[in-house]
């Protein structure tokens, strides 16, 4: 078993990155007067930069999971997240984008606490 966790921390900063990358649109949408960001290739690279990573922590988180439940939260909220990335041009995108991020931080936060508890009832 796999102690150390960096998965769900890794999962943890990608997703919390994955939101500021989100909200970053608005932000400079606002300061340059209609520059879009989903006109540069470089921004969908970020977008499948932030999918690879997540895709690989959780692939790793669960892994050491025990409870099937929480596997299947864990793969449902990341195929929201894909599904996300295709509609991110809508409300609809926008609201599951930062819903799955988000639910993604406490699923990671959640193995994180499970896996050192039960480290240190091991110990």
């Amino acid at each position: 078993m796999d102690l150390n966790h960096s998965h769900d921390k890794i999962g943890i900063w990608s997703s919390a990155l994955c939101i500021v990358h989100c909200l970053a649109v608005p932000a400079v949408l606002a300061f340059t007067n209609g520059f879009d960001l989903h006109d540069h290739v470089w921004w969908d690279v970020l977008q499948v930069a932030f999918i690879l990573v997540g895709f690989w922590a959780v692939r790793h988180a669960v892994k050491h999971i025990n409870f099937q439940w929480l596997k299947l939260m864990f793969w449902s909220t990341f195929a929201v997240l894909i599904a996300s990335v295709f509609l991110h041009h809508s409300t609809l995108g926008e609201i599951m984008n930062y819903g799955a991020a988000s639910l993604l931080i406490i699923l990671h936060s959640l193995n994180l606490y499970l896996g050192r508890n039960k480290a240190a009832a091991l110990a």
